[in-house]
């Protein structure tokens, strides 16, 4: 009787917290990168993988956009680029799209000055 309650309780009491949060259990350093980009920096045919998906891969660099934080500064932005190996297409307030090797990815993605990295809508233009 008493390990009933004691069920009871504690599923009152996850339900009570309500749903865990987003990205809970998820690999942090890929916390702010989208998810088909997770998998294909993990994918062992990355060529293979990227044409089923149609994303465009280009001597194993892929575009993107990258989503800066509102914190940082030209100078962030210019730091990545050297460390990471970008290639800046086109830059405009706090938005970069740019050519990143696939495996610089989960490192770029996890800089503070990075809000968030994504796929282009349209990845040919």
């Amino acid at each position: 009787m008493i390990g009933l309650a004691l069920t009871a309780g504690i599923s009152f009491l996850q339900c009570a917290a309500g749903p865990a949060p987003k990205g809970e259990g998820k690999d942090p350093r890929s916390a702010k990168l989208a998810s088909v980009l997770v998998e294909l920096a993990a994918a062992p045919d990355r060529a293979g993988f990227a044409e089923s998906r149609r994303i465009l891969l280009r001597e194993d660099r892929v575009s993107v956009i990258v989503f800066m934080s509102a914190s940082s500064t030209d100078l962030d932005r210019k730091r990545l680029v050297e460390k990471y190996g970008v290639i800046v297409e086109k830059a405009a307030d706090g938005l970069m799209r740019a050519r990143v090797p696939v495996g610089a990815l989960i490192g770029l993605s996890g800089e503070a000055a990075v809000s968030f990295v994504d796929l282009p809508d349209r990845p040919g233009i």
